[in-house]
């Protein structure tokens, strides 16, 4: 008689060994299981508990920025124990030179304009009322270099403005891409212009302008900047972009000089051909990099020692630069190799028109109001809110994704 042979599929074997697999967990002891499961609560415990923690340890760094009459509103964050704030120039550029801060600990303080940067969208206010007894608590400048794409990252600010004692809101996400280029306006597109920067699935809103974007140690990593809502009813959809730190860090010297900052330029224009060639297509033979023998039709190979294989590399370490920054810069001349340091050009913004110093002198009139007992009454030192409710300093370029 002759055996019988079983015939087994290797689908349906590949099915049990899975489906038992799947059943261990149910046959092991409930002890076992207990303890597993305790261990694991305890994990994401200590996981939420830092979470926490970093958030208390900047919380009273974020600023929530108004004009004098508290109209629009954005938002900043104190780096430093005097009262120096970074923002947005787009922020400042709708407040004034000067308005009112508020602080998580529900008091406004008095603020003027530094410096700001029209170019990267950068500005530093200053906070008025530090004492010797009475420091500003200030948020530490980390380094954006290290971020990396799935990092998390907390975005923290004033939108809609939506908290009447100055608290911020705070929102969290992940690093979604890194080295993001967004073109900015106005003459070729250098205004409002974001290189390098960071892009994030943290939700930022109208009114998040300027605010902080952390990391999970509580370092400032980016400047929120632009979200992409522009045509979505002003409805944050997941993409954010914050300009990054290491950025902001190289134009601060400036800013605090009060000035208004320029970025460089090597006042040439550069085009993709092939796979990995970047060509220049003009160039001002006046400039320092015409001087030095870059000619049409030569080849970019290095910028600033990192290799340039396309032209969104070039834009997006460019745009990061300021004005008469020294740079290396490594061409193809005649299939011949040639390298010169030269010092960028500085780009031309339109000027904004000069605001007065001083409120117009009244003309004479009747006696200013007095009380019962004679004394003069002061006005309110806080202005009630008035505008539309959550309306942001809006900024002139628009949101959309572009660039990438």
């Amino acid at each position: 008689m002759m055996p019988i042979v079983w015939r087994v599929s290797r689908p349906w074997l590949t099915a049990l060994a899975v489906g038992l697999v799947a059943l261990l967990p149910f046959l092991a002891p409930p002890a076992a299981l207990a303890q597993a499961n305790d261990d694991d609560l305890a994990k994401v415990r200590a996981v939420e508990a830092a979470r926490v923690a970093a958030v208390e340890k900047v919380y009273h760094t974020v600023v929530a920025i108004y004009g004098m009459n508290r109209q629009g509103g954005g938002s900043g964050v104190i780096y430093d124990p005097a009262g120096y704030a970074l923002t947005n120039f787009h922020v400042t550029s709708g407040a004034g030179v000067t308005g009112w801060a508020g602080l998580a600990d529900g008091k406004l303080y008095k603020w003027h304009l530094v410096g700001h940067d029209p170019g990267g969208d950068v500005a530093i206010i200053k906070l008025e009322g530090p004492t010797p007894d009475h420091q500003f608590q200030f948020a530490k400048l980390g380094d954006s270099d290290t971020v990396r794409v799935g990092d998390f990252a907390m975005a923290m600010g004033n939108p809609f403005i939506l908290a009447e004692d100055q608290t911020p809101t705070v929102t969290l996400g992940i690093v979604s891409g890194v080295k993001r280029y967004q073109p900015g306006t106005g003459p070729g597109g250098k205004m409002l212009e974001y290189g390098n920067c960071i892009q994030i699935d943290s939700s930022i809103n109208p009114g998040n302008s300027g605010g902080p974007l952390f990391n999970m140690q509580g370092e400032v990593i980016g400047i929120n900047g632009r979200g992409s809502f522009e045509e979505r009813g002003r409805v944050n959809v997941g993409l954010g972009y914050a300009i990054s730190i290491n950025q902001c860090k190289m134009f601060i010297p400036d800013l605090l000089a009060t000035k208004t900052c320029e970025h460089g330029t090597l006042e040439a224009v550069f085009a993709r051909r092939g796979d990995n060639e970047v060509i220049c297509e003009s160039i001002n033979l006046d400039s320092p990099l015409g001087k030095a023998g870059f000619d049409i039709g030569d080849r970019l190979l290095k910028l600033d020692g990192q290799t340039i294989r396309t032209t969104h590399e070039f834009t997006n370490i460019i745009a990061t630069l300021p004005a008469h920054w020294p740079v290396e810069v490594v061409w193809e001349h005649d299939k011949k190799v040639k390298s010169a340091w030269v010092r960028l050009s500085a780009i031309s913004y339109p000027q904004p028109p000069a605001r007065p110093t001083a409120p117009p002198r009244p003309a004479p009139g009747p006696a200013p109001k007095q009380d019962e007992k004679g004394k003069k009454q002061e006005e309110p030192k806080v202005p009630e809110k008035s505008g539309a409710e959550g309306e942001e300093a809006k900024p002139q370029a628009a949101g959309e994704e572009k660039g990438k």
